[in-house]
């Protein structure tokens, strides 16, 4: 049986004002999704201080425990490191087995060179958050030469680690050694 034409337009017409609300909300809704889908899932959050810190006793376990900062074995004390504080807040420093950090600040990394004589100290050069939610981080192995030394080094150097999320964690491949 054939419907007849005026009645086919008729129902057509019905279903289309019914359907085009329907279509216009998916719609909506598939660029919604789409948006959200573009967007980073909110577990890949700014590095916060926490984040910080971890990044900070990663990388001095590596330097220390792991012995990978370059000339580790020209460190005459190594259960007593000293750390510079410049451009490292305090509170972001681990406690590790078997070291003592001694946190100085340029000043008295200086004056004790002059007192006691040159030695190594570890300062961190970058600590840089990149908005890919990787951190990029230097650690320098310098001489605190004493005012009165003559010796010249040439020795010393440091590495930079870049760190990202994997599964919830830090992980960080060396991408730069240097010595001097």
């Amino acid at each position: 049986m054939r419907v007849p034409e005026h009645l086919y337009r008729q129902v057509s017409r019905g279903l289309w004002q019914i359907l085009t609300p329907v279509r216009r909300k998916i719609g909506v809704i598939c660029c919604l999704l789409w948006l959200l889908a573009c967007q980073p899932l909110a577990t890949n959050m700014a590095p916060n201080d926490d984040d910080k810190a971890q990044i900070v006793r990663l990388t001095l376990e590596r330097a220390l425990l792991s012995r990978e900062i370059p000339d580790y074995q020209l460190i005459a004390d190594k259960s007593n490191i000293v750390l510079s504080t410049q451009h490292l807040d305090r509170a972001w420093v681990p406690e590790l087995d078997g070291i003592k950090i001694i946190l100085l600040d340029p000043k008295e990394i200086q004056s004790k060179a002059d007192q006691a004589g040159d030695y190594l100290y570890l300062q961190f050069r970058e600590l840089e958050v990149q908005e890919n939610e990787r951190i990029i981080v230097s650690l320098d192995n310098l001489w605190a030469v004493s005012k009165n030394s003559t010796v010249f080094y040439l020795s010393g150097g440091g590495f930079t680690i870049e760190y990202h999320r994997e599964n919830g964690r830090w992980v960080g491949d060396v991408t730069m050694t240097w010595i001097s």
